[in-house]
């Protein structure tokens, strides 16, 4: 999960913490889950945003100053003209993909998301499926209930359908999810900190609510590990001082991507509720962006590409 151009001591040290207070946050989450099973949906959805905001979207707001150097060299000064026109024009291509096709958006979005999330978090095949697939299939597999009304808001679809279809799968994603936990705890050279998360995150899935258990993994476990990647990718050095560079170059795009979001609240028609409108426009927002977001972490991996100056070059 290194980067050339990093120093991996650093970077493992930084994992090793960030593990840490991943698991004490999730235990904590996990106790007080009668609590969280009884927060009403516009409160759970509350706390996603607030952990999108906080880290899941700041977590891509840098992919303007990863490619920078590359596009230079190429574009000169119309680099981030050209790179913000084609981002947007590709998350706007999703959205309207979703408007269009609502169900087969989805259902996209969470194959590209389970790939994402398997290659941001792990290293050989099997991590990729397991640490990328928990995180939604253990949600489903534990509250189909909950995840068919969440999957019929977002799909504008009879949410009768969506329950019926994930209580005929609930046997399958079960063991589905149980297969993957006990491959990784079979598998040799196993490491104990990587065990602890897949076990942690599955019991989040299983016990905490859709939103909450879903905020947990991307907003604590997720993002904030790739963004103390990127954070020395890009200004490697004392951790402090490059988290603090991150937060200067994810900052404009954050507040450009609340801005925008903002907007879409306002224009969805008014008559849903202001809950339903809010989970559109968050899970709707985050398929538009993680397809040019994987775009440009796909671009990132090519090896010989520097994207980045003092000739580092990316990884995830």
């Amino acid at each position: 999960m290194g980067a050339s151009g990093v120093n991996p001591p650093v970077v493992e040290r930084a994992f090793a913490s960030h593990r840490r207070i991943a698991l004490a946050v999730t235990a904590a989450a996990l106790a007080l889950a009668p609590v969280a099973r009884n927060l009403d949906h516009g409160a759970q959805i509350a706390i996603l945003a607030i952990g999108l905001l906080s880290t899941g979207v700041p977590h891509g707001a840098v992919d303007h100053a990863r490619m920078a150097p590359a596009l230079r060299r190429r574009l000169g000064r119309a680099w981030l003209p050209v790179f913000l026109s084609a981002y947007l024009a590709l998350a706007a291509a999703v959205a309207a993909l979703w408007l269009a096709a609502p169900v087969a958006s989805l259902g996209l979005f969470l194959a590209m998301s389970a790939h994402h999330f398997g290659r941001g978090d792990a290293d050989d095949g099997l991590g990729v499926v397991v640490h990328g697939s928990l995180p939604i299939l253990a949600p489903c597999a534990a509250h189909p209930d909950a995840v068919s009304g969440l999957f019929a808001t977002l799909t504008a679809a009879d949410a009768s359908s969506w329950h019926a279809a994930l209580r005929d799968a609930q046997p399958v994603l079960a063991l589905a999810a149980g297969a993957l936990i006990a491959l990784h705890l079979v598998r040799p050279r196993r490491h104990a900190g990587a065990t602890l998360e897949v076990l942690a995150v599955a019991a989040a899935g299983a016990v905490l609510p859709p939103l909450v258990s879903f905020s947990i993994y991307f907003s604590v476990w997720h993002a904030p590990r790739h963004i103390l990647l990127v954070a020395q990718e890009l200004r490697p050095g004392p951790q402090l001082r490059s988290l603090a560079g991150f937060a200067r170059n994810a900052m404009p795009m954050t507040l450009a991507t609340a801005g925008l979001g903002a907007i879409a609240f306002f224009w969805l028609p008014p008559g849903e509720p202001p809950s339903d409108r809010l989970l559109q426009v968050v899970f709707v927002g985050l398929a538009a962006l993680t397809v040019p977001h994987l775009v440009v972490t796909n671009l990132l991996r090519r090896p010989g590409l520097d994207v980045v100056g003092d000739g580092t070059q990316a990884a995830r």
